[in-house]
C-alpha cells in the first residue's frame, strides 16, 4: 500500500476534508491500491477511503482492457495493470447516440478517471472520462509518477493548520453559518456534478449521506440537543446554502411547491446560448458582422430561469463554444453560428 498501515493519524471530519488537496482530485493508484483502500474510520457509509489519512473518493488507474461487456444503459469493461483487475462502468446519457460512447477494444491500454462505488459487494469504478492511450510510452511514465506521487505526496499525512478550529463538538445556535455556508454549497454542486444531476428535489440532497455529514459538522452544541433538534438544525443549513445556489444562478426552482430545481450550468447554457444567437441573427441583429455579446447576455437574462446567473458564467460558455466551434468570433466581442 501507498501508507503504513501502522501508522497513527488524525482522521479530521468531513467539513475539514476539503483543506485536502487530494479530496478535490482523481487519486492516481495501482489497482491492487484501489481494491485495498480501507474506509474511512467512523464514515463507512460516506463512500470515502483513505490512503493514509487522506479522504478519497475519486481515482484515477491506468491498464489493458481484458473484458468487455455493452448493454443498453452502460458499458462495463475490466482494466488490468499488473496489479489488479478492477470492473470500470460508463453509463450512457439519455441524449448520447452510439457514436457519443467510447469504443473500446480488447488489448487497448486506457486511463480511466472516476469514482470508487460498490456492486453487489464488489468495488468498481464509476467512470467519469477514460484515455484511450497512443504514447508507447505512456505506461512507463505512468508508472514513473506514480512512484514519485507515492514517496513524495501520498506518504506525508494530511495535516489541518493550528489556527483552525478542529473539535466538531455540538452548539444549540448555528454558529459560523456564513464561513460554513461556502462549505456546504461546494459540497452540493461537487455532488450534483459528481452524480451528473440535472433536476433534483431538496429532499434528494437530505438523501445524500455526505452532505449530511458536512452540513451538520458545519453545526456546533456545547450542550446534548434532541435527535429532532438537530435534524432540523441540519435541514436549515442545506436549505441555507441551496438558496444561495439560486441567488447565484446556479440552481432555478422549478416548482416551489415540490421543492425542486434545475442545474444550470454550461452544459444546461450552451444550447440556450446558440439557439439566443439563432435567433438574433434571424432577426437580422448583427447579420453582418455578428451578434455582440452584450446582445446575447441581454437576451439570455430576459429568461426567467437565467435571470440571476453571473455574467462571467454565459461568458465563459460562449467562449467554451468558440473552443467546440460551434461559434465563432466575427470581430471583437461578435460571434456567429458556424453552420
Amino acid at each position: 500500500m501507498t501508507a503504513a498501515s501502522s501508522a497513527c493519524y488524525c482522521y479530521y471530519p468531513p467539513r475539514l476534508w476539503g483543506l485536502d488537496s487530494l479530496y478535490w482530485t482523481h487519486v492516481q493508484l495501482n489497482i491492487v491500491d484501489v481494491l485495498e483502500l480501507p474506509e474511512f474510520p467512523g464514515q463507512s457509509d460516506l463512500g470515502y477511503y483513505c490512503l493514509g489519512n487522506h479522504p478519497i473518493s475519486r481515482v484515477e488507474v491506468m491498464g489493458d482492457v481484458v473484458r468487455l461487456h455493452g448493454k443498453s444503459r452502460n458499458v462495463v469493461f475490466e482494466v488490468d495493470d499488473g496489479t489488479g483487475v478492477i470492473s470500470c462502468c460508463l453509463w450512457r446519457h439519455e441524449k448520447d447516440s452510439d457514436d457519443d460512447v467510447p469504443k473500446f477494444g480488447l488489448g487497448q491500454l486506457v486511463t480511466v478517471q472516476g469514482r470508487i462505488t460498490l456492486y453487489r459487494g464488489s468495488r468498481q469504478i464509476t467512470v467519469a472520462a477514460v484515455h484511450f492511450e497512443t504514447d508507447v510510452h505512456a505506461e512507463c511514465r505512468h508508472w514513473l509518477e506514480l512512484a514519485h506521487l507515492k514517496a513524495s505526496v501520498y506518504s506525508k499525512p494530511f495535516v489541518v493548520p493550528e489556527d483552525i478550529p478542529k473539535d466538531s463538538g455540538w452548539n444549540p445556535a448555528l454558529a459560523k453559518e456564513c464561513e460554513s455556508k461556502v462549505e456546504v454549497k461546494e459540497a452540493i454542486v461537487g455532488y450534483l456534478l459528481r452524480e451528473n444531476i440535472r433536476e433534483f428535489a431538496f429532499a434528494d440532497l437530505q438523501e445524500e449521506p455526505l452532505l449530511m455529514a458536512i452540513a451538520a459538522d458545519a453545526i456546533s452544541t456545547e450542550t446534548d440537543v434532541s435527535t429532532d433538534k438537530l435534524t432540523a438544525m441540519i435541514k436549515h443549513v442545506l436549505a441555507s446554502a441551496t438558496r444561495c445556489l439560486v441567488d447565484e444562478g446556479c440552481l432555478f426552482v422549478t416548482d416551489c411547491s415540490l421543492d425542486r430545481y434545475e442545474v444550470i450550468d454550461h452544459e444546461a447554457l450552451v444550447p440556450v446560448v446558440l439557439s439566443t444567437v439563432r435567433d438574433l441573427q434571424m432577426k437580422g441583429d448583427g447579420d453582418n458582422v455578428g451578434v455582440h455579446r452584450e446582445a446575447i447576455i441581454s437576451a439570455l437574462r430576459s429568461r426567467q430561469r437565467l435571470c440571476k446567473v453571473k455574467r462571467e458564467t454565459f461568458i465563459q460558455t460562449i467562449e467554451n463554444l468558440i473552443k467546440s466551434s460551434e461559434l465563432y468570433e466575427v470581430e471583437r466581442k461578435r460571434y456567429k453560428l458556424i453552420s
